[in-house]
């Protein structure tokens, strides 16, 4: 039961923490030390630094990820698992049917973009800006 509650927690816990700190290594970014340099004022021996220091959080909190991922995942599975034995005494099987359809299209869609979505921070891409741009007419 406490390793369950480990798992839970860390699987609460996991993305807040690979989602970051603003200033650690995020690829497809610009260089966070110089945003870091900037923001707090570093001079350049301080910004080298702070980059070799957020470098090696990032490898860190990798490691991690990597190391419980399996775990995680087997958790999440069994809870997948659990809504769907407690939705059968709800849906009909056709309605259960496109519910599971639906949770692997979205499962694949989020494999294909990333945990992220490849949609944080900056330009969310020309498909975001047509959907989400009002335009007077």
């Amino acid at each position: 039961m406490k390793q369950s509650m480990k798992l839970k927690a860390i699987a609460l816990v996991l993305p807040l923490v690979l989602g970051g700190f603003a200033w650690g290594e995020q690829e497809g970014r610009p260089d966070p030390g110089q945003r870091a340099a900037k923001e707090l004022g570093l001079t350049a021996e301080q910004t080298q630094s702070f980059q070799t220091i957020m470098k090696a959080q990032h490898q860190q909190r990798k490691a991690v990820h990597e190391k419980y991922r399996d775990q995680i995942q087997a958790e999440m599975d069994q809870v997948y698992q659990s809504t769907l034995s407690q939705l059968e005494s709800v849906l009909t099987p056709e309605q259960l049917e496109k519910f599971k359809a639906h949770h692997e299209q979205r499962k694949k869609a989020m494999m294909e973009k990333g945990p992220r979505g490849n949609k944080r921070g900056g330009d969310c891409g020309p498909g975001w800006k047509q959907k989400n741009t009002k335009t007077e007419g």
